[in-house]
C-alpha cells in the first residue's frame, strides 16, 4: 500500500485565535481558485469579542440543530465544553448566546483538561456525533437523540472506535476526521502535545479499515503523511483549498501560525490495492458469537491475534463457509490478519462476548 502525499508549501496565515475556525468553515463551502485572504475584524464587528476564556481553548463550528446556521462549541483548559447558539437575525447577522445548564447538550461533560471537541457522523445514522481528545484519551460520545434534539452517550472499551488511544503522562489529543484516502470511509488525525516532555508533539494517523457504518481504526505508523510533523500545538484543519478536488491541510501552531501542505497524493496508484483493503472485511464489528467476512473469492486462512501477539484462532474461510465461531473468545479488541492475491490484510477485531 502506497502512503497518502503531502507536498510541504512554505506560505503561513497569521488567523484571529477564536473567529478562525467560523471563517475557515465557509471556505468548504465556495471554491477556492485565487489567493486566500482573511481580514482581522475589530471590536463589535468580532461576534466573539467579549469571549474571554483563557489559555488552552479548542474551538469547533457546527451545526448542532440542523437550522442552517454554524453553532460554536467551545472546549476549555479544565476539560469542559461550553455551548454558544447561533442566535442571528436579519439585522444581527453575527450573533451568538452562551447556553447553560440543560441546554448545552454537553454540560455534564468533564474529562480533566485540555478538552478538544470534533463532531461527525461516524456511524453514518444521519446525526452528529461527538469525540472529544483530552490529555492521554480521546472519548466518543454517541448522538442516540436525532439531527434536531442531540443526547450524548459516552462508549467507552470494546464501543469506543478510539479507546487505544492513551497515554500515562500529560500528553494532549486533538482529533479530526476526514475520508483522506477516498474509500467512502473516515479516517483520523490526531495532534498531540506532551507537556511533560521538551519538544514532544506530532500527528497521529488512524486509517479506517472498516467501513462508514462501523469504524475500525488502525494505528499508520510507517504510512502517516506528517510522521515527521514535531511543532507545537499540531492541529490538523482539512479543506479543499484549491479546489482540485482532494482534502488540503492547514496545521495550526503554538506561535500563532498555520502551515499549509497541498495535497499531492496520486489516487489512481492506490485504488487496486484499497480495493482489496476495503472489500475485504469482518462483519459484524464489533462482533458477538460469530463473525462473517465479505469479499472472500476463494480458500482463505484467517488468524486472530489478541493484544499479546498470541494466536486465538486460525482457520481457513472460504466464499460458502465465511464464518468463524467467536464466542468463547473473552471480550476485547483483537488484529485478525488474512492474506488475499498475495497481499497480507490486517483488521481490527471488537469483540464483545
Amino acid at each position: 500500500m502506497k502512503s497518502i502525499g503531502f507536498k510541504f508549501d512554505a506560505r503561513k496565515i497569521h488567523i484571529v485565535k477564536y473567529f478562525f475556525s467560523l471563517l475557515f468553515f465557509s471556505l468548504i463551502n465556495n471554491v477556492i481558485s485565487q489567493n486566500l485572504v482573511f481580514e482581522k475584524q475589530l471590536e463589535s464587528d468580532n461576534p466573539l469579542e467579549n469571549i474571554d476564556l483563557g489559555s488552552g481553548v479548542s474551538s469547533v463550528p457546527v451545526d448542532i440543530d440542523f437550522d442552517d446556521d454554524y453553532d460554536l462549541f467551545i472546549g476549555t483548559s479544565e476539560g469542559k465544553i461550553l455551548f454558544y447558539k447561533n442566535v442571528s437575525t436579519n439585522d444581527q447577522p453575527d450573533l451568538f448566546e452562551e447556553q447553560i445548564e440543560d441546554a448545552n447538550p454537553l454540560s455534564a461533560i468533564k474529562l480533566g483538561s485540555k478538552a478538544s471537541p470534533f463532531f461527525v457522523d461516524i456511524d453514518n445514522d444521519d446525526d452528529l456525533d461527538l469525540f472529544i481528545g483530552y490529555t492521554n484519551g480521546v472519548a466518543y460520545y454517541e448522538n442516540t437523540g436525532s439531527n434536531l434534539v442531540a443526547n450524548y452517550e459516552e462508549k467507552v472499551g470494546v464501543l469506543n472506535p478510539l479507546s487505544e488511544v492513551t497515554h500515562a503522562g500529560a500528553r494532549s489529543y486533538a482529533p479530526t476526521f476526514v475520508d483522506a484516502d477516498k474509500d467512502d470511509d473516515l479516517d483520523v488525525f490526531i495532534g498531540w502535545l506532551d507537556t511533560n516532555v521538551a519538544d514532544s508533539q506530532g500527528i497521529l494517523y488512524y486509517k479506517n479499515s472498516g467501513d462508514k457504518d462501523v469504524p475500525t481504526f488502525e494505528n499508520e505508523i510507517a504510512l502517516n503523511p506528517f510522521k515527521d510533523f514535531n511543532e507545537l500545538y499540531p492541529t490538523p484543519l482539512f479543506v479543499d483549498a484549491d479546489g482540485d478536488g482532494d482534502q488540503d491541510v492547514f496545521i495550526g501552531k503554538g506561535d500563532g501560525k498555520m502551515d499549509y501542505y497541498k495535497n499531492t497524493t496520486d489516487y489512481e496508484s492506490l485504488d487496486t490495492e484499497e480495493f482489496l483493503t476495503s472489500s475485504f472485511a469482518p462483519y459484524p464489528n464489533p462482533a458477538s458469537g460469530q463473525v462473517n467476512f465479505s469479499g472472500l473469492k476463494e480458500d482463505t486462512e484467517i488468524k486472530i491475534y489478541n493484544l499479546y501477539g498470541q494466536v486465538v484462532i486460525q482457520k481457513v474461510v472460504s466464499p460458502e463457509q465465511n464464518s468463524i465461531d467467536v464466542s468463547h473468545i473473552k471480550t476485547g479488541i483483537y488484529m485478525l490478519v488474512s492474506k488475499i492475491e498475495d497481499q497480507k490484510i490486517s483488521k481490527r477485531l471488537v469483540i464483545t462476548n
